[in-house]
C-alpha cells in the first residue's frame, strides 16, 4: 500500500512540473506579431523562412450554436494560417480562404473567398460564421472590428448588408 502511494506521489510531482514547464516555454513562445498585408506580393522574406509559430484564442459555435467558446490553439503566425485553422475547426466552410488582409489603426479588413458566402445558411448559420471570424481577428490582432468583403464584393446575405465593420459578436 506504501509503494502504491509513493509511486502516486511520484507521477504527480511529475505531471505537476512538466505542466509548469509547459506553459513556461508556451509563454516564452509566443511573441507579438506585426502587422501583415497579404493584398501584395511581399518578397521581403526568403521562401525558405517559415512564419513564426504562435497561439490564438479561436472562437468557434458552441454545440447549441447559440453563442462561441473559444479553442486556444498554435498556428503559424499569418492571417492565412488564422482563417486556414479555423476552418480545421470547423468553424468557417471548407474551401474558405485570404484573397487580401489590411490592418489600418483599430479596424481590419479583410476579403474572403466564396465558400465564406456560399455557406451563409439561415441567420444562424451567417451569426456564427461572421462571429467566428470577426471575433477570432479582433482577439488575435487587438483591434475593434472587421470589414469583410468576398471576391472583393460587400456581403449582402438577405438578412444583412455588410458594407460596415463589425464589432465583436458575444
Amino acid at each position: 500500500m506504501k509503494k502504491h502511494i509513493i509511486i502516486t506521489a511520484i507521477l504527480v510531482l511529475a505531471f505537476m512540473f512538466t505542466s509548469c514547464f509547459a506553459d513556461i516555454q508556451e509563454e516564452e513562445s509566443v511573441q507579438e506579431v506585426g502587422k501583415i498585408d497579404t493584398s501584395e506580393n511581399n518578397d521581403s522574406k526568403p521562401e525558405s523562412e517559415a512564419p513564426e509559430r504562435t497561439t490564438a484564442d479561436f472562437y468557434i459555435p458552441n454545440e447549441d450554436i447559440d453563442g462561441f467558446v473559444t479553442v486556444n490553439a498554435e498556428f503559424d503566425g499569418t492571417i492565412e494560417g488564422l482563417i486556414a485553422h479555423l476552418v480545421e475547426l470547423n468553424a468557417l466552410p471548407e474551401g474558405t480562404s485570404v484573397i487580401s488582409f489590411k490592418l489600418e489603426e483599430a479596424t481590419a479588413s479583410i476579403d474572403l473567398s466564396k465558400p465564406f458566402e456560399d455557406a451563409m445558411n439561415g441567420t444562424a448559420m451567417e451569426y456564427m460564421l461572421i462571429g467566428s471570424l470577426v471575433n477570432t481577428i479582433i482577439d488575435f490582432y487587438n483591434i475593434q472590428s472587421v470589414s469583410f468583403t468576398v471576391e472583393g464584393n460587400i456581403l449582402d446575405t438577405g438578412h444583412n448588408i455588410y458594407n460596415e465593420p463589425i464589432s465583436r459578436l458575444s
